[in-house]
């Protein structure tokens, strides 16, 4: 039988529906992760159609070549053998999707086709952290070098060969695109490198701040690639399949 999705953590940054309720007003997302507990077959749509039922005026992200209509189907595989990162069975750092595009898709669905059968805290759930969430707990800390490590601006190459100068995470949150995660460290100086290091572990200890998502098959979860961070726990096993959508939502 397939157990149903467990949320665990910041609640107050979750809205739940138990039907394909669309998200009229999607800056609801600006401040809270939304959670579609659809048993499984009961939604018998293509992911990039379910995912203009629940969000009608997404668009999709079509700038990256694994991701054909804006969909991406993530089947997990051994660390040594993972073509991408989201497909390693060990826990992700916590990222934004597409960080190195000139315009990231502001929005990430997340459909589970299958879920790891593992307990926690092997069980694939995805993490989720909102970026407003990390800066106060920062300041609470005392890292004023970690927040100004992250709104500092920076020079940044795209993977189609333009250039920029913008920050990790802009002063205002959701004003910009977030531009956090690993694959960064790149561009980085090499004194700068262990900051970023730093920011990320961080991330994994915040406890009641993280808000903890295990998907259950038929489940969607949709969270703002400009408000929130995300990752997801080990999984014990490859059975864990979700197909990711990325899109964009006009901004008002």
């Amino acid at each position: 039988m397939n157990a149903p999705a467990e949320a665990s953590g910041s609640s107050d940054r979750l809205i739940a529906f138990t039907s394909e309720r669309p998200l009229e007003r999607p800056e609801v997302l600006h401040r809270h992760a939304v959670l579609w507990r659809l048993p499984a077959g009961t939604a018998p749509y293509a992911t990039s159609d379910l995912a203009g039922r629940l969000v009608p005026s997404i668009s999709p992200f079509l700038h990256h070549f694994a991701y054909p209509g804006g969909v991406f189907r993530c089947e997990l595989q051994q660390d040594d053998q993972a073509e991408y990162t989201s497909n390693r069975r060990s826990t992700l750092p916590f990222h934004s999707d597409m960080a190195l595009f000139p315009e990231p898709p502001s929005v990430t669905l997340i459909r589970c086709i299958a879920p790891e059968p593992g307990p926690p805290p092997s069980d694939g759930a995805l993490l989720l952290l909102h970026v407003a969430d990390l800066m106060a707990a920062l300041e609470h800390a005392d890292r004023y070098d970690l927040i100004a490590f992250l709104r500092a601006p920076r020079h940044l190459s795209f993977r189609d060969g333009t250039t920029t100068v913008a920050p990790m995470v802009p002063a205002r949150v959701g004003a910009a695109p977030l531009r956090v995660f690993e694959g960064i460290a790149g561009q980085l100086p090499e004194s700068e490198r262990p900051l970023l290091r730093e920011v990320l572990n961080f991330c994994h200890t915040l406890g009641p701040a993280l808000l903890r998502v295990r998907l259950a098959a038929g489940s969607v979860l949709g969270l703002s690639n400009r408000h929130f961070l995300h990752s997801r726990a080990a999984c014990a096993s490859t059975a864990r399949v979700t197909e990711i959508f990325l899109g964009t939502i006009p901004t008002r």
